[in-house]
């Protein structure tokens, strides 16, 4: 039959059976603690997800309007640019007409001074023909 297990190997299987059983203990204790470490972390890291994701949401959006404004900017500047060029057609064609003004007043002025001139000339000679028919007026009333 069997023999008996010896005391001190009874004491050494006790001793073991003890030390697992504090090791197994330990270790489920360790592990709860992890776990709740784990979750806290997960909680934290969940947090930190919803507070990026509603920053990116946020910038999304600003980024969203700041392309409109940029495009609104653009449509401004298109017209803004065809408007200058309508003012620059418009100086031109007034500037053309302008030219074309000072010209024929230049020569309308020197029409006007050739015609005061000949003028002159006609008054002078008959301001002569005048001065002489008084003359010979005389000359003759004293005879």
């Amino acid at each position: 039959m069997t023999e008996p297990i010896p005391a001190n190997v009874l004491d050494l299987y006790q001793w073991i059976i003890a030390s697992m059983a504090i090791a197994v203990s330990t270790l489920a204790g360790a592990n709860a603690w992890q776990w709740k470490e784990a979750n806290h972390v997960s909680k934290a890291r969940l947090q930190e997800r919803d507070v990026l994701n509603k920053a990116l949401s946020d910038a999304n959006a600003a980024l969203k309007e700041l392309s409109e404004t940029s495009q609104r900017r653009n449509d401004i500047t298109e017209k803004l640019g065809d408007l200058v060029g309508q003012v620059s057609t418009a100086l031109k064609m007034l500037s053309e007409r302008l030219e074309l003004q000072h010209g024929h007043t230049n020569k309308d002025l020197e029409k006007s001074i050739e015609v005061v001139e000949t003028m002159a000339d006609a008054l002078r000679n008959v301001a002569s023909e005048v001065r002489q028919g008084f003359t010979e007026l005389k000359a003759e009333v004293r005879k």
